[in-house]
């Protein structure tokens, strides 16, 4: 499909919004909002982030839900997308729709509305790229930098679904209708209300994309202070397969729930929102003086990590 027609035929009708005025322009008009905004984008790629085979349905749900992800952590809604596409000069118009139709889904279930992006072609392999622009929840922008020594550290959701699906994808192939493969396929976020949760009560906050550890270990850092868990504390998910063990689900990834630190004072706020909401939340740990993450074994022991979580690379 030529260029033109895929933004006038499929895009367009994801812009909903008058200052993208249907796509054809080469900008969109967006108003200055006198709440906190924030940009975020992620991407993508064949080989790398979904096999070959995956339902390209499901590729486009994903590529939406990695980057809302980001927003809810920081306590924000997502608004505005630009969409960037690399497309292999082999693969069919029918194949993309069923990318587009995936991407269209959750731009409706979230209320993102399209305002631009590019698109190129490709001789080998699909490159997609998202950027979201969002708006803070409840006035306030949380940052990685901002834990302070004895808060307590919370987690939404199941922690090893992502390590669970991808096994399960790599051993059952796309199988949608699997339990085990769907996180995989369309990772399962926390509730868009989260981000009031995070907004309210979380002093710092990350999405769990690079391992439950990982994550933690960017707030630690940041915030120049330590991170301690209690193994028993995390919700994991259960009767994992595969060869999985615990520390696999703890590192493995691609969960896109939310890891917030807040003054032990919220604790019965954060329980009754997060109730209210119907948003499962774990406190799993605490700020400690130090660096790094420490993970305590049910004999209160620390757990020794070899590696805490994905770390993306460019070239050697």
């Amino acid at each position: 499909m030529r260029e033109f027609d895929l933004i006038k035929q499929r895009l367009a009708l994801l812009s909903g919004y008058s200052g993208a005025e249907g796509l054809s322009d080469d900008v969109s008009l967006v108003p200055v909002s006198s709440a906190q905004q924030i940009i975020t984008t992620d991407t993508l790629a064949e080989g790398v982030h979904f096999f070959s085979d995956d339902p390209l349905f499901t590729v486009g749900q994903k590529l939406v839900r990695v980057n809302v992800s980001d927003c809810l952590a920081k306590g924000a809604l997502p608004k505005f997308a630009l969409f960037n596409l690399t497309w292999p000069r082999s693969r069919t118009d029918a194949e993309l729709s069923q990318l587009i139709d995936g991407l269209g889904t959750d731009f409706h279930s979230f209320k993102i509305d399209l305002i631009g992006g590019d698109t190129t072609a490709s001789e080998r392999e699909i490159v997609l790229s998202l950027t979201l622009i969002g708006e803070a929840a409840n006035a306030r922008i949380v940052r990685r930098s901002s834990a302070k020594v004895d808060e307590d550290v919370w987690v939404t959701g199941l922690i090893g679904c992502g390590a669970l699906g991808l096994a399960a994808r790599r051993e059952l192939g796309p199988a949608q209708e699997d339990h085990r493969v769907a996180p995989y396929l369309v990772p399962e976020l926390p509730r868009l209300s989260t981000a009031s949760l995070i907004g309210e009560y979380a002093s710092a906050s990350a999405d769990v994309s690079d391992g439950l550890l990982a994550d933690l270990g960017h707030i630690a850092d940041a915030s120049g202070a330590g991170i301690e868990c209690h193994l028993s504390d995390i919700p994991l998910v259960e009767n994992a397969e595969f060869g999985l063990l615990e520390l696999d689900l703890l590192t493995g990834g691609d969960d896109y729930q939310t890891v917030f630190t807040a003054p032990v004072s919220a604790r019965e706020a954060i329980e009754r929102d997060a109730r209210t909401y119907g948003q499962a939340v774990s406190r799993i740990g605490r700020v400690t003086v130090g660096q790094g993450v420490r993970l305590i074994g049910s004999d209160g022991m620390p757990i020794k990590v070899l590696k805490s979580g994905w770390q993306h690379q460019t070239s050697s």
